[in-house]
């Protein structure tokens, strides 16, 4: 796919801003869509109550498919000869299971809400647009779309560029629909193409088309996760402009669920509504 023009990018850019949308102090981005009907709704739905964990394994035997531990010590406490502790050091970008901040991306020095990078950000972290801002929890729908299972496929080829079309499709195979307030996770396969073939890039992963990214803001959705990249190769957008920037622009919310969540994504495609 050719690359995005420099002004065909800011159109996007425009089209999925949320800036401003909720006010100039706003520091919640697209989580201001989980209202409190919407959280009701959710746990509406719980039928088994059970729990689905997204948490990687922490490990310091880095695979290509792990990289968040970096250091780990235990010890004992003499000032608490009761208890034993331990330190460690987490990467939590890459592969590993996290949310992120809305001061993580920024398009030209500028953040969520318009929020100048100089002006919020120092060594001693964000004073604005912080994961701190999400104190209260996230509690909402949860949507699995298993783009491969609805393809036929046990995993999509890391360069697959996952389409407006191939959402409804993921969609209406799933018997439901995606909408405001629910956190969406697209499901490629890539544990299973992992195990199958020895991928030379870990890195390269199917992810999302531009028609895909804006179908997301379309639809209002709160959160963006998966084993999937929130936008397609580096290649399929303006080469000044990070893979994850675009993607952040529209959505500003982006965590990253664990191969764990897919282990376990057999269960809640059997029963979309048991884990909200």
């Amino acid at each position: 796919m050719r690359a995005v023009e420099t002004e065909k990018l800011a159109e996007l850019f425009a089209a999925c801003s949320n800036a401003g949308r909720w006010g100039p102090d706003d520091e919640l981005g697209t989580l201001n869509l989980i209202t409190p009907a919407t959280r009701r709704r959710a746990a509406g739905l719980v039928i088994e109550g059970l729990s689905v964990s997204m948490a990687s394994d922490l490990t310091m035997q880095h695979t290509p498919s792990t990289d968040s531990l970096t250091s780990h010590a235990a010890f004992t406490d003499p000032a608490a000869p009761i208890a034993v502790a331990d330190t460690i050091t987490l990467q939590v970008h890459g592969w590993s299971t996290h949310l992120d901040a809305l001061g993580h991306i920024y398009t030209d020095d500028i953040g969520y809400n318009g929020r100048r990078r100089a002006d919020i950000f120092t060594s001693h972290g964000l004073s604005a647009n912080a994961i701190t801002a999400l104190k209260d929890g996230v509690f909402t729908r949860g949507v699995l779309l298993d783009i491969a299972a609805s393809r036929g496929l046990p995993w999509l080829p890391p360069q697959h560029v996952i389409t407006r079309a191939e959402l409804e499709h993921a969609e209406n195979a799933a018997g439901l629909t995606v909408e405001p307030g629910d956190a969406l996770f697209a499901h490629t396969g890539l544990t299973a193409r992992h195990a199958a073939t020895s991928p030379d890039n870990p890195e390269r992963r199917a992810g999302l088309g531009i028609d895909a990214v804006l179908w997301l803001r379309e639809r209002d959705i709160a959160l963006f996760g998966g084993d999937s990249r929130p936008t397609a190769s580096k290649s399929t957008v303006y080469r000044r402009t990070s893979v994850s920037r675009k993607a952040n622009a529209s959505l500003r919310r982006a965590p990253r669920p664990s191969r764990r969540m897919w282990a376990a994504s057999g269960r809640a495609r059997r029963g979309p509504s048991r884990v909200p």
